[in-house]
Formats: C-alpha cells, structure tokens, sequence
C-alpha cells in the first residue's frame, strides 16, 4: 500500500467502524448519550474545495444528530469550522421545528486540554469533549487481550477498545501499534481479525514506523486482508459518484421548479403536490432517494420533508 493509499484507508477505515459499530462506539468513550441510530450522510452544503468532510454525522435514537470530529492540535479555527458544520447540519434538516444538535470532539493522546466553547459574543457554542490522554491505553490493551487468550467472545466494544488504544498515549504509540497488531492476529475468528486491523492501522497510521508498516503490509497482502481495502474503495467511489449524480440533478429540479413558479404559480403548486404523493408511494415501496428526484422533479430537500412527515405528526 503506498502512503497516498494509506491515508485514504484510515478515512474510510474509520469511517466504516462506526458504522459498523454504532450502537457501541460512543460507549467505549465513556459518553453518556442515547445510542446512534443511523449513519448520516457527511458531505454537507456549501462545504470549500479545500476543507474535508466532516468526520461523522449520526442521529441518535432521541432525534438529535450528532456530529463527532477527530483532533490531535487544539485550534480555535477548527471550532470555528465545527460550528460552521452544525450550522449547515441545522440547514439541511430543519423542517417545521429546528433539529437538535450536539457537537463532540475526541482529542488523540497528545491533547490534555482545550477550549471547550466558541464565544463569539451574540453567539455561543458549546462543545462535548473526550481526551483519550486521559484513558488507560494499557489497561484496554490487558482487558482485551484477557478475553482473546481465554478464548471469550469479543463485542464491539472490546473491538473498538483494542483500536483506539495505541492513540491514548502521548508517548511510545509505536510500541502500543504494534501490541495491538500482534494480539489482533491472535483473533481465531477472521472477520473479526481483519476488522481490528485494518481499524488500528486506519486510526495509527501516523505513528506507524515505517519498517513495521512495511512488515505489516506484507503480513495484508498474505492474508487477503488487502481485499477489504479495495472493497472499500470501490464502496467509497460508488458512493461519491451516486452523490455527484444526486447534486445534478438537485441543481436541474431546483431550476425547473423555479422557472415552472415563474411561468404557472399556483398551478405549480398543484402539480408539486401531485408529485409528493408519488413520491409517497415510491418511498413506501423503498424506492432510491436519487431515482425518487429524476422521476417527480421533487429536491432532496423536498424529499426528506416527506420522510419526516411521520415524525411530525
């Protein structure tokens, strides 16, 4: 795997845990939150060319959304951009009552403290914290690797605790990457072993040495386990051609529409309305949110309005 490959592993390594692991993933950080829901779609609004995605967007089993960001250099501009995200969070799920959202930022081991709120005078931010300095890496690592050497069964939990573990030290990660590399090949189950690590390759890349990393390349490409790199490549392409396909034709909807307004006005209206009720039938029968959009004319917007109807009422 070459260092461009790499970096594209860890953010769709990481990505793809929690959504395997959602309904455990916000446990292992010792936060009490309602449990995650669903996955939510990360490629939001008016984001610039130059800034990522965000990390992850879940809803949570009481309705909110909560957006989760990863940190290892305390920054005020990245609260600032954070807050930005929820704002436009906010945006793209407002209907007839404003969404609830929550803002969490896990720090990495080398961050002991940080600014916790954006005051930016008339407005005021808040921001929910974990520091994983602050947990015991090592005692993760004994825990998980007491069950493995008894044979016991592993939960997600266990899962994502042999992950995170090496990033919970500001110091001598190297030596806990590799741990937990070598106790994760112990794992008699192979889904199981693949997953933890790819997990902790995904999340310790950066702290990787590099004649480790290569040993570990090797010991992939023998096992098969470079095949679930290229599955989630090709996942990761599929997925971003489908939402280019879907800013397509929003922006050819929203044009027609507006036009259609111009020209027919209340008869418009009328014909929108006509259309919602197909696109009630065809959510009912699970139809795709993208084929929904080319066959009515409807906005994503428009759709996902009619999917809260349910909730509102």
């Amino acid at each position: 795997m070459s260092e461009e490959i790499s970096y594209q592993a860890k953010d769709i390594l990481m990505k793809r845990l929690n959504e395997l692991y959602k309904s455990t993933s916000l446990k292992v950080y010792g936060l009490d939150l309602p449990a995650i829901k669903n996955v939510l779609p990360t490629n939001l609004p008016d984001i610039k060319i130059n800034e990522r995605r965000a990390d992850n967007i879940f809803e949570l089993v009481d309705d909110s959304i909560l957006l989760t960001e990863y940190e290892s250099d305390p920054r005020y501009i990245d609260l600032i951009k954070y807050a930005d995200y929820a704002f436009k969070i906010a945006e793209r799920y407002c209907t007839s009552k404003l969404p609830r959202v929550k803002l969490l930022v896990i720090y990495t081991g080398d961050v002991e403290s940080a600014p916790s709120f954006l005051d930016l005078e008339d407005i005021y931010l808040n921001f929910r914290q974990v520091f994983l300095s602050k947990f015991d890496g090592q005692k993760m690592y004994e825990d998980v690797r007491t069950k493995i050497k008894n044979n016991d069964t592993l939960t997600s939990e266990d899962v994502m605790k042999l992950i995170l573990s090496p990033l919970t030290k500001k110091n001598d990660k190297q030596k806990l990457v590799e741990d937990a590399i070598e106790l994760a090949k112990e794992v008699k189950d192979e889904d199981t072993k693949n997953l933890m690590i790819a997990g902790i390759i995904a999340a310790s890349y950066k702290f990787i040495d590099g004649d480790y990393l290569s040993k570990v390349e090797r010991w992939i490409r023998m096992t098969g386990l470079e095949r679930i790199f290229d599955d989630l490549y090709r996942e990761e392409k599929r997925k971003i051609l489908k939402e280019k396909e879907e800013e397509k034709i929003e922006a050819l909807n929203e044009l027609a529409q507006k036009k259609d307004m111009e020209k027919l006005g209340a008869v418009h209206e009328t014909e929108i309305e006509t259309q919602k009720k197909i696109a009630r039938n065809m959510l009912k029968k699970n139809a795709d949110d993208v084929f929904i959009m080319e066959i009515t004319g409807l906005t994503k917007a428009q759709i996902l309005n009619i999917k809260n109807e349910n909730f509102i009422n």
